[in-house]
């Protein structure tokens, strides 16, 4: 069906797809599992570099340590936290992140009237053979941000489960995709 050359045409690696990422860029990420890992330290180290200027990233409920939310962090890129874990809550505490006050339901909607969306960030199952990718166990607000997205950037997990009921994405709407193997992240017992 060509899908395969189409993934291999946008293959990249972590650190090449975040150097399309252009100063003053929105970009998002939906929950949890769904953060892409090795995209998310490639873009910090992009912006350690100085190569991201302006960048504001959109994401919400860290379950990992994130080097960009560090406090050498990420200079030039915002983290707008939507629903902080304790990396995005200490960093809106120390003043290194904004905190967007809104209730989980009206997300969606809020990201579809009010937030720009240059680029969408994701981590996902691996193509199935249509070309399509799941979003896993993952997909709160990806429906609308795949709408919205100018750009959207995945990483390939085997880890993550293909969900036939969570958003899904074609590769024909990929921008750029990288792989990157991680075991999903585990919320620890309170």
């Amino acid at each position: 069906m060509g899908y395969e050359r189409e993934y291999t045409e946008r293959l990249s690696t972590p650190e090449k797809i975040v150097e399309q990422i252009q100063s003053g860029w929105s970009c998002c990420t939906d929950i949890a599992a769904s953060i892409p890992p090795a995209l998310m330290e490639a873009l910090s180290g992009y912006a350690r570099k100085g190569g991201a200027k302006g960048i504001t990233l959109h994401t919400m409920l860290d379950l990992w340590p994130m080097s960009i939310l560090s406090p050498e962090g990420a200079p030039g890129v915002t983290p707008v936290s939507w629903f902080s874990g304790s990396g995005l809550r200490d960093a809106v505490n120390q003043g290194r992140a904004d905190l967007m006050p809104c209730y989980y339901r009206d997300m969606p909607e809020f990201f579809r009237d009010h937030v720009e969306i240059d680029a969408f960030l994701a981590a996902v199952s691996p193509m199935d053979d249509h070309g399509y990718f799941s979003l896993g166990v993952v997909g709160s607000n990806s429906e609308i941000m795949l709408q919205k997205a100018k750009h959207i950037f995945l990483e390939v997990n085997p880890e993550m489960p293909r969900v036939p009921s969570a958003p899904m994405v074609h590769i024909s709407q990929v921008t750029a995709l990288c792989e990157h193997k991680a075991p999903l992240p585990v919320r620890p017992p309170v």
